[in-house]
């Protein structure tokens, strides 16, 4: 079984802030991309109406992290000070189509193209600082674009504290209902 690994995002400029809402928190409708997309979707339930994703550009960097990723690891989103979102890598795909559709291109032609598609959607409010000593990053440590946490970080923590997977994934503070219209559980006060 392949090694479990944490992708952290930077979601910083304000297109990036849009997308993120737009893509991964509300999902985008299955049948808007359905015909855009080159593999058969087994990757997405078929249940769930709204299929979430995220995007980064292609690049030497950016293609060897993305190439690394698999099904069923785990993807931070980190805005500012805080990890705003945790989700489950349900798989990848490069497709020029679907990241031209959902947002655009950039003046040079280029587009977000390297997609990985979410399921297990949390949203969160978790100090990037907590998680970052917890790894033994510098305590203010912000990521720039995108980053795989390197694994011997990632096996001393789990040691520590047993199923890091499970222990991400209880540190959100609400899961994502399937679908934007339907009921979520109350946020705490």
């Amino acid at each position: 079984m392949a090694e479990l690994k944490v992708i952290l995002f930077n979601i910083s400029s304000r297109d990036a802030i849009d997308n993120f809402s737009k893509t991964v928190i509300q999902g985008i409708l299955r049948h808007q991309i359905a015909s855009l997309l080159s593999f058969a979707p087994t990757m997405i339930p078929s249940k769930q109406d709204r299929i979430r994703l995220w995007g980064t550009k292609t690049g030497p960097r950016n293609i060897s992290l993305w190439r690394r990723v698999s099904s069923g690891d785990l993807a931070l989103y980190c805005r500012k000070s805080k990890i705003v979102a945790l989700a489950v890598i349900a798989g990848i795909e490069r497709n020029r189509r679907v990241a031209r559709h959902l947002w655009g291109e950039q003046p040079d032609g280029s587009t977000w193209e390297l997609l990985y598609f979410l399921s297990e959607v949390i949203e969160t409010q978790i100090d990037l600082s907590v998680f970052n000593q917890a790894i033994g990053y510098a305590r203010f440590y912000v990521p720039r674009g995108l980053l795989i946490v390197d694994q011997a970080r990632l096996l001393a923590l789990s040691q520590e504290t047993g199923d890091l997977k499970s222990l991400l994934l209880r540190l959100g503070k609400r899961k994502l209902a399937q679908g934007p219209d339907q009921e979520r559980e109350p946020s705490p006060t």
